[in-house]
């Protein structure tokens, strides 16, 4: 039960009953103690995890997307701002129920059951869940031995980065799908552990250091990701030394992931759909000639694009509707940042204006003493 409320022992005994009844699905008996307690809608678990969450990780098995529609009806917080989780390190996070969502879809198909429903993600995006939320995890995030002391430091990670992590990429697709950045880079500098370092990764990049060649392509071909997208690093005892750029061929290359390489070479050249017997390499200086529509398909010339056209035209308008998704995702996103300073800035204007007075009126004072003498 979340400690921060204040309340009774009935209501203690409420809220845990609600928890109890959201665990067992029972969309009567949720919703007639909300009716009758609204403020139970920001109730958490003894681990920390708001309600929604909850009501996410117990109905993944048969996706139950009607109890997370009777939390939302009733208040729940979408991206509810990240928490510690109780006795964990305080590096482990609680994510939001997106994250929550993805998580369980993949511990879905680890347990034996069929992990291509997504009706339960598409609701929570659609409902405005952040689809490109950052959350701390470790790289065993569903089987963490997190006191250990060899454990691996933790990764900030998106539901992307995740999915990229776990090797779905029919997961990854779906995300990208529904507006997921698939160029977004997230950077691991987490002070308190064992290493130090920082080490930017796009899930470009996060696919090439698992070696996984079919996770490329997809994020490549499908998604339209960047090729040529450098990612930041420096390694644990370099903290003086300047920051380097790091592209994910040339960490294939240093890897020694032969496969990942001939994929980069493969759909890096011109018309790699169509034209087997030409192979002319995409120029490292600029971007070459690219499709105009979804900029992710180099071509040599116009005939080629031409020729092509009908084999790439069903791709390129599912990149381009992913591109438009990005787009909206990010305007929407400044416009949320721009209320929020404008909130805090009307709010500390208000908190400080009588400070603010008083300390003219005490200017004013000193002048004038100074000015007599």
């Amino acid at each position: 039960m979340n400690m921060a409320l204040k309340m009774s022992p009935e209501e203690a005994k409420i809220q845990y009953c609600l928890i109890l009844q959201t665990i067992g699905g029972n969309l009567d008996a949720v919703r007639k103690m909300l009716e009758s307690h609204p403020a139970l809608i920001l109730a958490k678990d003894i681990m920390g995890f708001p309600l929604l969450s909850v009501a996410v990780d117990c109905t993944a098995a048969e996706n139950n997307v009607e109890m997370l529609k009777l939390l939302v009806k009733f208040g729940a917080d979408l991206n509810p701002p990240s928490s510690p989780v109780v006795n964990r390190p305080s590096y482990s996070r609680v994510g939001s129920p997106l994250h929550n969502a993805v998580v369980a879809q993949v511990l879905r198909q680890h347990r034996g059951g069929s992990g291509d429903n997504f009706t339960m993600i598409e609701y929570l995006v659609r409902a405005g869940s952040d689809i490109d939320s950052v959350n701390m995890s470790t790289d065993d995030p569903y089987n963490p031995d997190l006191n250990h002391p060899s454990a691996a430091p933790p990764i900030p990670f998106t539901p992307l980065h995740f999915a990229v992590n776990q090797n779905r990429d029919d997961l990854a697709l779906k995300l990208a799908s529904l507006g997921a950045d698939v160029d977004m880079r997230v950077a691991s500098d987490v002070p308190g552990t064992r290493k130090r370092v920082l080490q930017e990764q796009s899930p470009l990049e996060l696919a090439v250091v698992h070696n996984n060649p079919k996770m490329v392509e997809c994020l490549l071909q499908k998604c339209g990701a960047k090729a040529d997208l450098a990612c930041k690093t420096r390694f644990a005892g370099e903290r003086n030394r300047a920051v380097g750029k790091v592209y994910p061929r040339d960490t294939a290359v240093r890897a020694g992931f032969y496969d990942v390489v001939a994929t980069f070479d493969r759909l890096t050249c011109c018309s790699q759909s169509r034209h087997e017997s030409c192979r002319k390499a995409r120029p490292s200086s600029g971007h070459g000639k690219l499709c105009s529509n979804c900029r992710s398909v180099f071509y040599c010339c116009v005939e080629h694009q031409k020729a092509d056209w009908q084999l790439h035209r069903k791709r390129c308008k599912k990149i381009k509707k992913m591109i438009v998704l990005r787009t909206v995702n990010a305007a929407r996103k400044k416009e949320d940042e721009e209320k929020k300073k404008a909130m805090e800035k009307d709010g500390g204007d208000k908190t400080a204006g009588g400070s603010t007075c008083k300390n003219s009126k005490k200017k004013k004072k000193k002048k004038k003493k100074t000015q007599k003498r």
